[in-house]
Parts: C-alpha cells; structure tokens; sequence
C-alpha cells in the first residue's frame, strides 16, 4: 500500500514538472513572437528597439488617441531634447497614415499586448506627477466602485498600467482589463470579469474632450520606458535571429532542388567557400586586440571589400592610430566573405536619413518589385538595398536577395543605371553602420578604446 502510494505520488510530481515545463515552454513562444513582431514594427517606424523610450512610441501610436500625428510631434518635440536617444529624431512620419492596417497585420492580439505591458516599468521619480493625472485618479475611483481594492492594493503604477490597457486601439478594453487585472491578483476571484467590466463602465463614463484624453494619456506614456529584462532579450533575440538567417542561407545555397527536367545538367557546382578566404581567416591576420568588438572589425572588412578604395579621413573619427595603420597596409580583399557582409547589413537597426539620393534610389530602382512588397520595406532595408548597389559584381545580386527575395531584369538594368549617375555616399553609408550594432551600442569614444592595441 506505501510503495503504491509513493508510486502515485511520484508520477503526480513528474506529471505537474512536465505541465511546469509545458507552460514555461508556451510563455517563451509567446514572447518569441511578440518581439519578433515589436521587431517589424519598429523597423517600419525606424527607431532602434534596444533604446529604453522606444517602446513609449510604439505604445502612444497604438493607443486611441485622435489626431495622432499632431500629439506624436508634440510628443517627439517633448522626448527628445531630454533623452540620450538619437534614434527618435529619424522617426519615419509616413507610416502614421499606415498604422492602422500596420497594427492589424503585425501586432494586434490580446496575448502581445500582455505580454508587452508586463516587460514596461514607470519612471520611480515620476510618480507624484503620475498621481496628478486625470486618468489615473479616475481609474482609481473606479476601482473603489467596482470593488477591486478590496482584492487588489491599489497603487499609483498599477492604475497608470491599467489605463494603457483600456486604451489600445482595434482590442477589446474589457478582456485586456480582466487580464491584466487576474495577473495582479495572482488567484482566482470568482466575480472578476463582472468587476472588472463595472469599473471599465464606470472609467468610461465621463464627460472629457478627445483633446483633453489625448493630452492625459501621453502624459502618461511619457514616464514609461522598457525595462532591461525586455531590453536584454530583445538585444539576444535579434543576435540570434541574425545568425538563423544566415545559417539558413549557407544551407539553401547549397540544396540540391529537384528540376522537373529529368536531364537537365547544372551548369556549374556549388562553390564553398575556402577557408582562407573567410572573414575569420582575414581579422585573424590584422591581429586584432582580443577586446576589439566584432562590428569593429566587420566594418574594417566592408571597407577593405569595396570596388574603390574607402578614404581613410572617413573612418579616422571610430578607430585609433594604430589600427588605421594596419588598415592602410593592408591588401584589399580579394575573395569576398559574403556571410560576413551580410552580418554586417542585418546589423543596422536605423537609418539616420542622410543619403541625399536615396529617394532617386527608391524611385529607380525598386519598380520591378511588387507594389506590395515595395510599399513594405522599412527605410532601413531601402537603405540597405542602396548598400548592395555599390557592391561587387560577384556578391551583388546575392546580397541583395539577402534583404528581399526578388531582383530581376528591371532591376540589374535599373541598378547599373543608377551605379553610373550617382555616386556612391560612402561617408553616409558608414556614419550609418557605426551608429547602430547588434551587440548593445557603443559609443565612438568607446569604439575608439577597444579598437586600441
């Protein structure tokens, strides 16, 4: 009888283990794909996801606020002068009209929203002015009338919290509230949704101008920042996702795909590469400091590989004397290490919006993509794209599938055109990679120190 109760107890405790393990494994899915498509969706808007007030801007254009483009300048106008952020002012205005159908496709479920609001803090310092706003002092009264505080200690943050989930737009208020209400809970109340439900009611029973609404909110957007649980793995999965693209592309490269034309002979076999030719190969001959970033060194390589020499005067500002040395006495890159090139471009995160023939770019030579496919490619992949234009013959096309899955007749003929009238922006090009690394950001002076042997 003990040894068959001890049995049953064992196979009860390995049975809640694996249901643990279950529901910690569906939790990181969620959040895997909650910051892949916060990911889109910053790209579109062109801000650096890893900065700490990013977030407060995908979350107001989100939010139901009338005339969104007047409050997002007004926002804007207030975030930038006192943040160290750099990204916002490149802001891309065009994709407010957009939105809409931007948040539909891309980040519109009960789930992503929850899971986004539990990785937000408010800023500590900003709480008396928190408790001063409208909304919150509203909500709070709200509670007392649905009797929530009788379950849940009422606080100036997590009524803030709480008025950001009744207000994203194209979701339903009340399952976001009931949601968010049951996690602060932590237990199960049996009248929750009727609570919850009277006190959204009840919140949203007031006489206030849209206006005066939309003022409140950014008010309150405005204290909010991602925390650094959210920063962190956001910054792991993009490095991740970056080295899954690129390990996918080294299989499809080299995937024999079955032809509908039984006899049909390949014209060439599959080259790979030697390994003497290999990025690795090449940083370890510039004896590189042990401390020098990969980006560093991956910037040197871009350099180094392009069809005419990079002037030395534009790459002085990032490094020290001592690798700007090096780098004069070296060869120029002969074989092409195209994974590395493509490490490099997936890297940019913005772009700073200082290419002046860009737009004769996006004009010229993106006509023989699809209208669809064209009209969703982020600033940064056009930016990206003009990259590829000014590359060898020998990686160029394959560089260029590398950000979209198309280029055709059009496109080569477009390409060569445009190479030959337009010169190559090749300051432009690296003020923009050195600003924005996957690994977490450095600054130039830092870039400086660790380039130093």
């Amino acid at each position: 009888m003990d040894m068959t109760a001890l049995s049953l107890q064992e196979s009860t405790h390995t049975h809640e283990k694996s249901m643990q393990a279950q529901q910690r494994e569906m939790m990181r899915e969620l959040r895997l794909g909650m910051m892949s498509k916060i990911l889109v969706v910053s790209k579109r808007c062109n801000i650096d996801i890893l900065e700490k007030k990013t977030i407060s801007v995908i979350i107001f254009l989100s939010m139901k606020v009338h005339d969104k483009l007047k409050y997002l300048q007004l926002y804007l106008e207030h975030v930038l002068p006192s943040s160290t952020s750099s990204t916002l002012e490149y802001f891309n205005f065009d994709i407010v009209e957009q939105w809409g159908q931007l948040q539909k496709n891309s980040f519109n479920t009960v789930t992503d929203w929850i899971a986004l609001f539990e990785m937000i803090e408010f800023d500590p310092c900003t709480e008396e002015k928190l408790r001063e706003n409208f909304l919150v002092q509203h909500f709070l009264k709200s509670m007392h009338v649905a009797n929530l505080v009788e379950i849940i200690p009422p606080t100036v943050q997590m009524c803030a919290k709480a008025v950001l989930h009744l207000y994203v737009d194209e979701l339903p208020a009340a399952k976001l509230l009931e949601r968010y209400l049951s996690k602060c809970v932590n237990k199960f109340v049996r009248d929750l949704e009727i609570r919850s439900l009277r006190a959204m009611t009840h919140f949203l029973d007031r006489t206030i101008s849209s206006d005066e609404q939309s003022s409140y909110l950014m008010d309150i957007i405005d204290h909010v920042y991602a925390n650094d649980v959210l920063l962190a793995e956001l910054r792991k999965f993009i490095a991740t996702k970056r080295d899954t693209e690129v390990l996918r592309e080294e299989t499809t490269n080299h995937l024999n795909r079955r032809m509908q034309l039984r006899y049909f002979q390949p014209s060439h076999c599959p080259e790979y590469q030697n390994i003497s030719n290999t990025f690795q190969t090449w940083a370890t001959a510039q004896k590189f400091s042990v401390v020098s970033s990969q980006h560093m060194q991956l910037l040197l390589y871009f350099c180094k590989a392009q069809v005419d020499d990079v002037p030395i005067e534009i790459i002085s500002p990032y490094f020290s004397t001592v690798v700007l040395q090096r780098f004069e006495s070296s060869n120029r890159v002969t074989h092409i290490d195209i994974h590395a090139m493509q490490t490099l471009l997936r890297s940019v995160r913005t772009y700073k919006n200082n290419v002046r023939h860009l737009i004769d770019f996006r004009l010229r030579c993106l006509n023989g993509l699809a209208h669809k496919l064209r009209e969703s490619l982020s600033p940064t992949e056009i930016f990206q794209l003009y990259i590829c234009v000014y590359q060898h013959d020998s990686i160029r096309a394959a560089l260029w599938k590398s950000i979209v899955p198309v280029i055709n007749h059009t496109i080569i003929v477009a390409i060569d055109k445009f190479r030959k009238e337009f010169q190559y922006e090749i300051k432009e090009v690296i003020e923009n990679l050195t600003s924005s690394q996957t690994a977490q950001p450095v600054d130039d002076q830092e870039c400086v120190e660790d380039a130093t042997i």
